[in-house]
C-alpha cells in the first residue's frame, strides 16, 4: 500500500492548492514566497520528521514540521518492537496447551509474534498431561492411585504400620500388610533390652567389698553391668575382701580383738605372771614388784640375789642296791654368782634314803650339817644359804628361791659308774668360805666338789678334817648308772624371758620348734617320731623297721618276723616300795577312779609300778586319740591315759581268793629310763605323751607318791597277803610272752605296821 503523505491529504481536503508548481518543488525555484523551505511529515506527532516524507514550500502543511529526525516515523516514542508495534514489548511466549485445558505448560514455550497452534499465552497448567489436573500417585490422569506398602525391615514377610507409601508396583524392602508387631525383629521376641531373641536382663551382684566376687543377698536386674556389681554370686563374706572375718567381725582381724579370754573387744590382759586377767575373769592382775625388776612377786623366778647362776639337778636317780633301793629322787642345787646357794628337792618319794645335807670348808671349816642319814629332804623343800661379807654362809629359811625344772632345757650328763664325777666349768666365779672357784666336779652321789678330796659313797656328817670343800644336798649311795641323770642349765646375769613367757625361766624350745620344760605345759616328750618328723607316726614296727607316718614302708603284721615287745612288772621296785599309809579322800577324783572305796580317811597299802620291755621290738601306742576305745582322757590328771595298762589286786594266799578291793588303772605309757642296758643298746628312743610307747629294753616307772599308786584296804583285817600287779591285764597288746607280766610280793599286814614277807 503507497503510504500519502498526511500534509499532502490535508490540503486536499480542505480545497487548497498549492501556490506553486509542484516542479518548483524539485529544482527549488523560488515559487514566489521568497523562496521554498523543505518540510518532513511527523506522523506521530513527535516533532521529528520523517526523512522519507519532504515538502517543499513556502508554509509547511500541517503535521510538518522542519527537521527529519525521526528514526521511527511511525512510532511517538521512537521504538516499534519487532511485531511492529509501537511501543510493544516485542513477540510474547506461547505455552503449550497439550492437554487442551487452556492451560499452558511451563515447560514447553516458543517465543512469536503471532500465537501458534496448540499454544496459550499462560503457563498455568501444573498437570501438562492431564486435562482434569488430578494425575494420581502412579503418572495416570485421573487415575485411581496405588495400594499402600509397608516396610518390612527385618524380613519377616510382615510389615512396618509407622513406615508406608504408596505403590504402583512391587517394591524391594516392602509388603502389603501392617501387621509386624517388632519391625525390626524377625522372631517378633525383642527382649527388655530391646535385643530381638535377646536373653533379657541379667542379675549382676554388688561386689561390696571388691574382691570379685558378689552378694548373693543384694542384686541388680539390668540390661548393663553397673559399676561396683559382678556377675558371679557366691561371696562369703561380702564385706571382707579377703574373706577371712574374724570372730569380732573385723576383716582380716584375726581375732586380734579378742582379750585374753576370747571376749571381743574385752578388757581382759594378761599380766606380768602370764595369767589371764581383769576384764571378765574375776581375777585381779599382779602387780606387786617388790624388787623392782618388771616381774610381779607373785610368779618372779628371777633370781633374789643379782648376777649368774648355775642349776644342777639330779633327775629321778634311785639309790644304790636292788635290797632296800628307795626313790628315784629328783633334786638340786643352785649356786649364785653372789656366793649364795640353795638346794630344791622335787620329788623324793617313796623316801627310804638316809642322806647328809649341808657344807664344809677345805679340811671341814667352815662347815654345816642340816640332816645326817635322816629326811631333811622331805621336811625342807627348800634351803637357801646366804653368803656374808665376811665369807661365812648363813642359813636363811626366809629367802625365796624357785624350784626351776632344767630337765629339758638344761645339758644332760651321764655317770660312767655309780661313784663317779662329772667335770663342771662355771661361767661365772662361785665365791665360798675365802676362795673362789670357776670350775667344779659334780658327784654321782649327791655332792658338789669345789676342791680337794672328794667324800665317798658312805654318806658322814660335814666338818671331816680329811675331806676338801663340798656342798651336800643329798649326800647317799646313789646310782645315776642305773637311771636318771644329772642336768645342768648356766644363766647368764639378765634374768630373760623364756619361750613359755616366764622371766628367769628355763623352758627352751625343742627340736621341733615345742615350748618344753620350765613351766611349758607341753609334754617335753615324743616329738619326733622313728623317721625324724615332728610330731610324725612313724614307729618301729615287730620286724624292727621303721614305718607308717611319711616313712611310705606299711608296718609288718605281729609275729611276722619273730619281734615284738615283752613286757614284766619289775618285781624288786614293787617290793622295795611297798608301804602301809592312810590319806583324806577329799578328792574327789579318787572317789570318780575308783582309787579309794569311799571318802574319809582311808588305810592304803602303796606301791611303785615299774613296767618293762624286755622284748625285742618297741611297745608302739602312737599318740592318744578320743576316737580310740584303748584311750581314755583322765580330767582329774589332765592328760590321756592307755586304759587297763594294769590290774592292782589283793590276794588271800590261803585260799587265793582275791579280795574286791583292787582296780585297774589307765596310764600315760612313756620312756623313763634304760632298765636292761643289753636290749637298749642306744639308750631309749624317748616316747611321750604325743607318741607313746617303751623303747625295748627301757622301762615306765610310776612312783608309789602318786595318786591311785596303791591299793585301798580299808576295813581288811590284819594277816598275810599277796599284792598283784599285773600290765596288759586283758592282752590288748601283742607280746612275745604274756606268762611273766605279774608280780607279786608277800606282805603281812599288823595295824599299821607292813613287813614284806618275800
Amino acid at each position: 500500500m503507497t503510504r500519502t503523505p498526511l500534509a499532502l491529504l490535508a490540503l486536499l481536503a480542505a480545497g487548497l492548492t498549492l501556490g506553486c508548481d509542484p516542479q518548483d518543488l524539485d529544482d527549488g525555484a523560488d515559487a514566489g514566497c521568497g523562496g521554498p523551505s523543505v518540510w518532513y511529515a511527523d506522523e506521530d506527532g513527535d516533532g521529528q520528521g520523517d526523512p522519507a516524507e519532504p515538502f517543499r514550500g513556502c508554509e509547511p502543511p500541517p503535521g510538518y514540521v522542519q527537521n527529519p529526525d525521526d528514526p521511527d516515523p511511525t512510532c511517538a516514542d521512537g521504538r516499534t518492537d519487532d511485531c511492529g508495534v509501537c511501543g510493544g514489548s516485542g513477540p510474547p511466549v506461547w505455552y503449550a496447551d497439550r492437554d487442551g485445558d487452556g492451560l499452558g505448560d511451563l515447560y514447553d514455550a516458543q517465543v512469536g509474534c503471532e500465537r501458534p497452534a496448540g499454544y496459550v499465552d499462560n503457563d498455568d497448567d501444573e498437570q501438562p498431561e492431564c486435562a482434569t489436573n488430578d494425575t494420581d500417585a502412579c503418572g495416570d490422569c485421573a487415575g485411581p492411585g496405588g495400594e499402600m506398602g509397608y516396610a518390612d525391615q527385618d524380613g519377616d514377610g510382615l510389615g512396618d504400620p509407622d513406615v508406608a507409601m504408596e505403590l504402583c508396583g512391587p517394591v524391594p524392602g516392602f509388603v502389603d500388610n501392617d501387621r509386624d508387631a517388632e519391625p525390626h525383629c524377625a522372631t517378633n521376641d525383642t527382649d527388655a533390652c530391646g535385643i530381638c531373641a535377646g536373653p533379657g536382663t541379667r542379675r549382676f551382684y554388688a561386689d561390696q567389698d571388691g574382691d570379685g566376687a558378689g552378694d548373693p543377698e543384694v542384686f541388680v536386674d539390668a540390661c548393663l553391668r553397673p559399676a561396683q556389681f559382678v556377675e558371679e554370686a557366691g561371696d562369703p563374706q561380702p564385706r571382707c575382701a579377703t574373706d577371712d572375718t574374724d570372730e569380732c567381725g573385723v576383716c582380716a582381724g584375726a581375732n586380734a580383738d579378742k582379750d585374753c579370754v576370747g571376749v571381743c573387744f574385752g578388757a581382759a590382759r594378761v599380766d606380768g605372771c602370764g595369767r589371764c586377767a581383769g576384764g571378765t575373769t574375776g581375777r585381779v592382775p599382779f602387780e606387786a614388784d617388790d624388787d623392782d625388776n618388771g616381774v610381779p612377786d607373785a610368779c618372779d623366778q628371777c633370781p633374789a640375789v643379782p648376777g649368774a647362776r648355775a642349776i644342777i639337778q639330779w633327775t629321778d636317780v634311785p639309790a644304790f642296791g636292788a635290797e632296800g633301793a628307795s626313790g628315784p629322787y629328783t633334786f638340786q642345787a643352785v649356786l649364785y654368782e653372789s656366793g649364795d646357794f640353795a638346794f630344791h628337792y622335787a620329788d623324793v618319794e617313796p623316801y627310804d634314803a638316809t642322806p647328809t645335807v649341808g657344807h664344809q670348808g677345805m679340811g671341814g671349816a667352815p662347815s654345816a650339817s642340816l640332816g645326817v642319814d635322816s629326811d631333811y629332804p622331805r621336811e625342807e623343800p627348800i634351803t637357801y644359804f646366804r653368803a656374808r661379807e665376811d665369807g661365812r654362809v648363813e642359813l636363811d629359811y626366809t629367802a625365796r628361791s624357785d624350784w626351776l625344772d632344767v630337765r629339758y632345757g638344761g645339758e644332760a650328763f651321764e655317770f660312767v659308774d655309780d661313784d663317779g664325777f662329772i667335770e663342771l666349768p662355771l661361767d661365772f666365779e662361785f665365791p665360798y668360805a675365802g676362795q673362789t672357784y670357776d670350775r667344779v666336779r659334780v658327784g654321782a652321789n649327791g655332792v658338789i666338789v669345789l676342791d680337794g678330796a672328794a667324800p665317798g659313797a658312805q654318806n658322814g656328817p660335814t666338818g671331816d678334817p680329811t675331806l676338801g670343800a663340798f656342798l651336800a644336798p643329798f649326800w647317799d649311795d646313789l646310782d645315776p648308772a642305773t637311771g636318771g641323770a644329772v642336768h645342768v642349765m648356766q644363766q647368764g646375769p639378765e634374768c630373760a624371758l623364756d619361750c613359755a613367757g616366764q622371766y628367769g625361766g628355763v623352758a627352751t624350745e625343742d627340736a621341733c620348734g615345742v615350748c618344753v620344760g620350765g613351766t611349758s605345759v607341753i609334754d617335753p616328750l615324743g616329738h619326733v617320731d622313728c623317721a625324724g618328723a615332728c610330731f610324725g607316726e612313724a614307729f618301729i614296727d615287730t620286724c624292727g623297721q621303721c614305718a607308717g607316718g611319711e616313712t611310705g614302708v606299711d608296718p609288718a603284721p605281729a609275729g611276722t618276723c619273730g619281734q615284738a615287745p615283752d613286757l614284766i612288772v619289775d618285781p624288786d621296785y614293787l617290793r622295795s616300795t611297798v608301804t602301809i599309809d592312810q590319806i583324806n579322800a577329799n578328792d574327789p577324783c579318787l572317789i570318780n577312779e575308783r582309787c579309794v572305796g569311799g571318802p574319809g580317811l582311808r588305810k592304803i597299802l602303796r606301791f611303785g609300778t615299774r613296767i618293762a620291755n624286755i622284748g625285742n621290738a618297741d611297745l608302739q601306742l602312737g599318740a592318744p586319740s578320743d576316737d580310740n576305745p584303748l584311750w581314755a582322757f583322765d580330767q582329774c590328771h589332765g592328760h590321756f591315759h592307755f586304759e587297763a595298762y594294769a590290774e592292782y589286786a589283793l590276794y588271800d594266799p590261803e585260799t587265793e581268793r582275791e579280795l574286791p578291793v583292787g582296780a585297774k588303772s589307765g596310764f600315760a605309757v612313756i620312756d623313763i629310763g634304760v632298765y636292761d642296758p643289753a636290749i637298749a643298746v642306744d639308750g631309749c628312743r624317748g616316747y611321750g605323751g604325743r607318741n607313746q610307747g617303751i623303747t625295748a629294753g627301757c622301762q615306765d616307772t610310776y612312783g608309789r607318791g602318786l595318786q591311785c599308786q596303791w591299793i585301798d584296804v580299808t576295813g581288811v583285817p590284819d594277816g598275810i597277803y599277796e599284792v598283784v600287779v599285773t600290765t596288759n591285764p586283758d592282752g590288748v597288746i601283742e607280746e612275745l610272752d604274756t606268762t611273766n607280766n605279774a608280780a607279786r610280793v608277800r606282805v603281812r599286814m599288823t595295824g599299821d605296821d607292813l613287813e614284806v614277807l618275800r
